[in-house]
């Protein structure tokens, strides 16, 4: 496959943040590049306050995510969890699911209205889910943000819990 073959398979919700906050220069988004990554480059994310459109309609916050699908901006203002699009064609078997990480949760936990909830702390959560992307009768099944870790399609999960924050990768 050649350079002008390749598919974009690598999403995240920052075209939702641009919505919002349509100054931030690139360093100031959810999901950004990082120079210093374990071993090269990798990729910063970051919950970030949104802008005032967003505020609007009560999306405080933009959490920083990175994952293989899509990501309809339409949708973000409306339905937020309908706007993130899981998923994409895969035919192999995974073999294993690795990666570095650094983590450091928020100061403050908030609920949806933006208000500080006492006793409450961030957890960061790193995944993989697999999943039949057909149903029975043969139509297309996506997974969205408020499905992809409970649908009946899913087929094998590799969930990291407990993230313990760290400074070292």
């Amino acid at each position: 496959m050649d350079e002008t073959e390749k598919e974009e398979i690598w999403a995240s919700g920052n075209a939702g943040f641009k919505l919002s906050n349509f100054s931030a220069k690139p360093d100031e988004y959810p999901t950004c590049p990082l120079a210093d990554g374990h071993s090269g480059y990798g990729v910063k994310l970051v919950t970030r306050k949104t802008g005032p459109i967003a505020q609007a309609v009560n999306k405080r916050l933009a959490a920083g995510n990175l994952f293989l699908g899509s990501f309809d901006p339409t949708n973000a203002l409306k339905d937020a969890l309908r706007a993130t699009r899981f998923g994409i064609r895969f035919d192999k078997k995974p073999l294993n699911f690795s990666g570095w990480y650094k983590y450091k949760p928020g100061e403050a936990f908030q609920n949806q209205d933006g208000s500080i909830v006492e006793g409450k702390q961030d957890i960061g959560t790193i995944y993989a889910i697999f999943y039949r992307n057909t149903d029975e009768q043969g139509q297309p099944i996506t997974l969205y943000d408020d499905n992809v870790q409970t649908s009946p399609f899913i087929v094998g999960k590799a969930i990291v819990t407990n993230i313990e924050p760290t400074d070292e990768w």
